[in-house]
Formats: C-alpha cells, sequence, structure tokens
C-alpha cells in the first residue's frame, strides 16, 4: 500500500510540471528532456500492480529508461565539449 502511495505521489509532482509547462510554454515539446519527463509520468501513472498492464508497464520502461539515458550522454556531450571548447 505504501509503493503504491509513492508512486501516486511522484505521479502527481510530475503532472504537475508537465500540465503548467504545457499551458505556458508549448514549444517545450520539442526538446527530449521534455518527451523523457512525459515518459515517466505515463509509467508511473500506470498500476504496476495489475496483470492486465504488464506489457505496457515493460514497455513503457524501456522507452523511459532509454529516453532518459539518451538525455544524459546528450548533456555529457555537450558539458564535455563546452569544457573542451571553452576551457
Amino acid at each position: 500500500m505504501l509503493g503504491y502511495l509513492f508512486e501516486r505521489a511522484v505521479c502527481a509532482s510530475f503532472a504537475i510540471p508537465c500540465f503548467i509547462t504545457a499551458l505556458q510554454s508549448p514549444g517545450m515539446y520539442t526538446f527530449l528532456t521534455y518527451w523523457t519527463l512525459l515518459l515517466h509520468l505515463v509509467y508511473f501513472s500506470i498500476d504496476k500492480a495489475s496483470p492486465k498492464s504488464t506489457l505496457a508497464v515493460r514497455l513503457l520502461h524501456g522507452f523511459s529508461f532509454v529516453g532518459a539515458a539518451a538525455v544524459l550522454v546528450g548533456y555529457a556531450v555537450i558539458s564535455v565539449g563546452g569544457s573542451m571548447r571553452f576551457g
């Protein structure tokens, strides 16, 4: 029960900033970071204990993880490249 409540709290903490950002600046949809955040939002909104959601959990967890890894690599390349160029 505690895990379920934690997931609902995480979902709410993602959903509120996502909806506010979407209303205030819709240009954010062009960034990979924002799409990864939306994938996390959908992943945390699924009830993982339900046997009917097994396929969705596996797909969204994979996409969410790969998106987060892509954002990490992208920012790492930008950071290292910027420090090598600008010192």
